[in-house]
């Protein structure tokens, strides 16, 4: 009994050390949280703005990252590449008018152009950093989220036919239009010549109406009848019996 005892705790010992030894180191690796932290206060200071060019009636956006240190990387979703900064700054272009982009901040793999980074900046100064080795993971980090939803752009804005129409949500520069030419000139046509409504005038038809108030009147018009008719009838009878001379 004993010493089944001892084999089974010797097997359950091995199978032990086995995992320790296929399971890869890295998995268990964890970034340090000083480090983590690090890396989100860095993040919270990124900013950005977006700027356009017009070209063949549409609105080119880019949008630029500032404040981005070289321990960051910004990840655009919708394309899946990743950017590093340069002299502080990330700038990604070619993005269109309307659309929402999903961008992340990410910390990156303290390597850039193949070379080492080997401090990290704190609060404006540079404090000793680390080089990523397999009892550490702080590379991939998603730090933060940010949304950007570019602005709709309308492209007959600055046609002839909007001189004086700016007020017009049609004729606003940023304001989704999804109308064909012919629809757009037909929209500012009713705004400079706005249509009244012509009620058409009814036709009497003296015939119809009459008919019309018969049948609805048909059983009030029966009773005035049957009374004119007694009416008639008495006076009848009455004048009738004042001519009676006698014998």
């Amino acid at each position: 009994m004993r010493t089944r005892k001892k084999r089974i705790v010797f097997l359950s010992f091995f199978m032990f050390f086995l995992c320790l030894t296929l399971v890869p180191q890295d998995t268990f690796a964890i970034c340090p949280y000083d480090y983590e932290s690090k890396y989100k206060k860095m993040a919270t200071n990124v900013n950005y703005d977006l700027s356009y060019v017009e070209e063949n009636d549409q609105a080119i956006f880019q949008v630029r990252f500032s404040n981005v240190t070289k321990e960051l990387i910004i990840a655009d979703l919708s394309t899946g590449k990743e950017y590093f900064p340069n002299n502080g700054e990330v700038i990604i272009s070619n993005l269109k008018s309307g659309t929402q982009y999903n961008f992340l901040i990410k910390s990156s793999n303290n390597v850039e152009n193949g070379e080492k980074i080997i401090y990290i900046m704190v609060d404006g100064k540079k404090v000793p950093g680390y080089t990523i080795g397999n009892d550490q993971n702080c590379s991939g980090l998603t730090l933060q989220k940010i949304y950007i939803t570019t602005p709709s752009y309308n492209k007959y804005y600055n046609d002839p036919l909007c001189e004086g129409l700016q007020e017009y949500q049609i004729c606003k520069k940023w304001n989704k239009n999804n109308y064909t030419y012919d629809e757009f000139k037909s929209e500012v046509e009713k705004i400079k010549n706005p249509e009244k409504e012509k009620k058409p005038e009814k036709k009497i038809d003296t015939e119809s109406d009459l008919i019309e108030i018969l049948r609805n009147n048909i059983y009030m018009i029966c009773i005035i009848i049957v009374i004119l008719f007694g009416i008639i009838y008495y006076v009848y009878q009455r004048k009738k019996g004042d001519d009676f001379e006698g014998w």
